[in-house]
């Protein structure tokens, strides 16, 4: 969304959505997408440095990868792709 803003087009074509964000500016945009995203049906994968620290604050995340992704997301797609994906 720092290039466009997300469509109703986007949600339809996708099978998950995925967000990151960087510090507490982004929350109140973040919550906003991620509402959307679930009113859409979608599932939710959320990560970066807010995610990291406030993950409680936000409920309708399906799945958190914390920390450094390239430690933890390709273990997570592996376990999202074969239908075994923890929070």
């Amino acid at each position: 969304m720092n290039v466009r803003a997300l469509r109703s087009a986007d949600l339809a074509w996708a099978d998950c959505a995925a967000s990151s964000a960087r510090d507490d500016r982004a929350a109140p945009i973040s919550r906003g997408a991620i509402a959307r995203c679930k009113a859409a049906g979608l599932p939710v994968v959320a990560g970066g440095p807010l995610f990291t620290a406030q993950h409680e604050q936000f409920p309708g995340v399906d799945h958190f990868v914390l920390n450094e992704g390239e430690l933890t997301l390709p273990p997570f797609l592996a376990d999202f792709v074969a239908g075994r994906a923890q929070q």
